[in-house]
């Protein structure tokens, strides 16, 4: 399934797939004969969420990004080394690449139900708890590493979460909202 501008793909799943009873995401995407198309509005850019997982994140799009931006590549004579003691899946592991704002966080988040189906599907941890309350809404809670991709992937649902703690995490996002309703409010030119 895939969403081109006006365009759209849907999903089908065939005889085969039916017999295999596999259910790629059973909230959004529930396995059954016919055209399936995801819903209008959805945060995964008009794709199903399990097929959008598969694109690169903000993070990613920014590595491409920079790598387009390479005019030329250089083959080098000398051999690479691995320092002693270097394991890349360790370092990996360890958050290193993350570009950590702090420390450890404890996460709570008024979300809206789309990005609690999201998250469900695809956790931030293991630590995490998507709970509902009937008078406010759906509270996410999740303790994460404070990292700029974090921010960014936070920031990219939009009004559909509502950072509730850190107290610092929140005004951070509190003052980015004020500043892009600023620029909102600005009369348009040209």
């Amino acid at each position: 399934s895939k969403t081109l501008g006006n365009k759209r793909s849907d999903h089908y799943a065939d005889e085969d797939g039916l017999k295999t009873g596999l259910n790629l995401s059973p909230f959004l995407l529930p396995l059954k004969p016919g055209a399936q198309t995801p819903q209008a509005g959805n945060p995964w850019n008009g794709l199903f969420g399990v097929f959008n997982d598969s694109l690169p994140d903000g993070w990613g799009l920014l590595l491409m990004d920079t790598l387009h931006r390479m005019r030329v590549a250089v083959v080098m004579d000398t051999p690479s080394t691995t320092p002693n003691g270097f394991y890349l899946d360790d370092y990996i592991a360890s958050g290193e690449l993350d570009f950590s704002v702090g420390d450890a966080i404890d996460l709570k988040a008024w979300i809206s139900k789309d990005m609690a189906i999201h998250l469900q599907e695809r956790p931030l941890h293991s630590n995490q708890l998507i709970s509902e309350s009937d008078d406010e809404g759906i509270l996410l809670n999740v303790t994460v590493q404070d990292t700029n991709e974090l921010r960014w992937w936070l920031l990219g649902f939009g009004d559909q979460v509502e950072v509730v703690a850190p107290e610092g995490l929140r005004s951070d996002f509190h003052a980015i909202a004020n500043k892009m309703a600023k620029a909102y409010q600005r009369k348009q030119t040209g």
